[in-house]
Formats: C-alpha cells, sequence, structure tokens
C-alpha cells in the first residue's frame, strides 16, 4: 500500500510540474482567406525529449473554396524566446485541401520534438498559428485569357501541354481554363 502511495505521489509531481494544455483562439485572414477557431496544445517533457500534444477546430470563414493552405504554429518561452526543433521555424505545420467556405476541420496529433539539449522542462507561455500558404484556385488549372481573336488558336496551342487539357474555352471572351490531368489526353489540341 505504501508503494502505491508513492507511485501516486510521483504521478501527481510529474502532472503538475508540466503544467495544463494551452488554448487559443485563432482568427487569421490572410489575403487570398480567413480562417477562425480554437487550438488547444500541450507540451511535456524537458527540451531535449520533449511530447507536443495538438487539437485544433478550424472553420474557413472565407466565401470561396480554398483549395489548398498550410499553416504555421510557434511556441514561445516566457521570456520571449521561440521554440524551434532543429532549424525549422514551426513547431507545428497543419495542411487543408478543397476546403469547402463555412466547414470546420479538426486537425489532431501527437509527435515528439526535441529543441535543444537541456533537461529543463519545456514551459510554453505563448503559442501562435498563422497561414504562411494559401491557394484560393486550384494549383492544377491555368487560365489564359487573350484579347485578339487573330492569336486564340496559336495561343491555346502553345498554353496547352501534354498534361493539361482545356475544360472551359470561351472564344466570344477569348478565355480558356486548363486543367491538369496528369498526359492522359493526347497532346495534340485541335482548335478551329
Amino acid at each position: 500500500m505504501l508503494r502505491n502511495i508513492l507511485v501516486l505521489l510521483a504521478f501527481i509531481l510529474v502532472v503538475s510540474a508540466e503544467g495544463p494544455p494551452i488554448k487559443v483562439p485563432v482568427e487569421i485572414s490572410h489575403d487570398k482567406g480567413s480562417f477562425a477557431g480554437v487550438i488547444s496544445v500541450e507540451f511535456t517533457g524537458n527540451m531535449s525529449k520533449a511530447r507536443f500534444e495538438w487539437n485544433a477546430t478550424l472553420r474557413n470563414t472565407s466565401s470561396h473554396q480554398i483549395y489548398r493552405v498550410t499553416f504555421c504554429g510557434k511556441a514561445y518561452d516566457a521570456s520571449g524566446q521561440q521554440i524551434r526543433p532543429g532549424d525549422q521555424d514551426c513547431v507545428l505545420r497543419l495542411w487543408a485541401n478543397n476546403w469547402q467556405p463555412g466547414s470546420p476541420m479538426v486537425f489532431k496529433g501527437k509527435q515528439s520534438i526535441r529543441s535543444g539539449d537541456g533537461k529543463a522542462p519545456i514551459q510554453v507561455a505563448k503559442f501562435e498559428l498563422s497561414a504562411v500558404e494559401v491557394f484560393d484556385h486550384s494549383p492544377n488549372l491555368r487560365h489564359l485569357t487573350t484579347g485578339c481573336p487573330l492569336v486564340w488558336s496559336s495561343a491555346l496551342k502553345v498554353f496547352a501541354d501534354r498534361k493539361f487539357r482545356p475544360t472551359v474555352m470561351d472564344k466570344g471572351s477569348y478565355t480558356a481554363t486548363f486543367a491538369f490531368d496528369g498526359g492522359r489526353v493526347d497532346s495534340a489540341l485541335r482548335t478551329t
């Protein structure tokens, strides 16, 4: 029984030294999209071997679909020093694809990080999440706008290649959209 009490006491000391999870409200405004929600992060262990867990629910608050977004999470200690795992700037990277407007997305995970050689406990005082890359159009699309009927046909031939096929062609406005298909379509593009 004394052994069980000692184990319980040791567990309480370890848990109290690690600190509670940090909950951060997220309001991100990017020139190509906006996002809102909350992220909860928890760091345990020491600088040479820390365990990092996160749980985030973010909503695409843009009025349009986001085709791809990359978020960067940065952690800071009480003195304002950034906690960096190795040479990386972000302690956490999150990605999302084909995100509809107004819909939420849940990110949850854990990983081990090493941000130094010391045995001091990792102490995170501040956590920030930012959008570093946002695509509001599919990166697999090409858009062509010519303003002249004389170059329409030749511009289409130059603009397309073996991996892109025309999906929308409007001779009235002389615009076209090409989609990436991995080279499954014949490279000969016929325009009349």
